[in-house]
């Protein structure tokens, strides 16, 4: 599954970019998907407190994709989705400032909305449907089990700026019996 994660991951790309493209209206930017192994990720989530979204699918199998991002991207995210730019909360001062550590309802959606995007779009790519409902912020972060999940870091790189997040598509999108029918 992996090897045909890697084999994909250009059309993946051009997905992401198509579907994002419409979240992100009138921004120029890149996408950078890379696999990502475990010990990375759960590094990356002792750092500090991640927002984690859960997507339930239905094609090719009833099961979930993943979106985990941390606070200062997902507020980037929307700030970006909402306005086409940052807003900069306090860019005079060299001292960092302080994003809250919840979402705002529009926040939420919108970072749920960038899953069910990018998993929509990859769907359509591999099975020529689209049935990922929107996903919900869960209260638990439990990572998705390794076995049977392909994590990606999907990097979203603008002029100045580059916004980051994983994203964990089942095994099932990758399946070698899938592409040989």
């Amino acid at each position: 599954a992996a090897k045909k994660a890697d084999e994909v991951k250009v059309n993946m790309r051009k997905v992401f970019e198509l579907e994002l493209a419409q979240l992100f209206n009138d921004t120029r930017f890149d996408i950078d998907i890379s696999q990502c192994s475990q010990g990375v990720i759960e590094s990356w989530f002792k750092e500090s407190p991640r927002i984690f979204i859960e997507c339930p699918l239905f094609v090719p199998d009833e099961d979930s994709a993943y979106l985990a991002l941390d606070y200062k991207s997902a507020h980037k995210t929307a700030d970006l989705c909402l306005g086409g730019q940052f807003n900069s909360l306090n860019t005079s001062s060299e001292e960092p400032t302080e994003l809250p550590g919840e979402l705002s309802s529009t926040e939420n959606r919108i970072c749920c909305r960038l899953l069910q995007r990018q998993v929509q779009g990859m769907q359509n790519l591999l099975f020529r449907e689209r049935s990922a409902l929107l996903g919900e912020v869960q209260k638990y972060e439990e990572l998705p089990n390794s076995l049977n999940y392909i994590a990606f870091k999907v990097r979203f790189i603008l002029e100045n700026e580059v916004i980051s997040w994983f994203l964990w598509l089942p095994i099932s999108f990758f399946n070698e019996k899938r592409f040989s029918a």
